[in-house]
């Protein structure tokens, strides 16, 4: 019965170490990031009507990457993909 427990807790300890890792918000540096980081980042998620449209709305927001995350935003994309631009969007780059 021990190494039953032993091995449960074990098993479970492991789950919540890799659930943080998950859901931790990515550290962000803004100068690691451009306008273009953004098209590349998204561009294979996003039909081409959207991505058209993000890619003409760049000289009309001064190509400002927070506003560039903030217009990809979209169901389509993952959740990794999400938690960058949404970081991006805190840190207001």
């Amino acid at each position: 019965m021990k190494p039953l427990i032993k091995t449960l807790t074990v098993c479970i300890i492991t789950s919540f170490a890799n659930a943080a890792e998950v859901f931790s918000e990515p550290k962000i540096v803004c100068q690691d990031y451009s306008w273009d980081d953004i098209l590349e980042m998204v561009q294979p998620y996003l039909d081409d009507t959207l991505y058209v449209a993000l890619v003409m709305q760049g000289q009309s927001s001064n190509y400002n990457v927070s506003a560039a995350a903030s217009q990809a935003m979209d169901e389509s994309l993952p959740k990794k993909i999400k938690r960058t631009l949404q970081a991006i969007i805190k840190e207001n780059c």
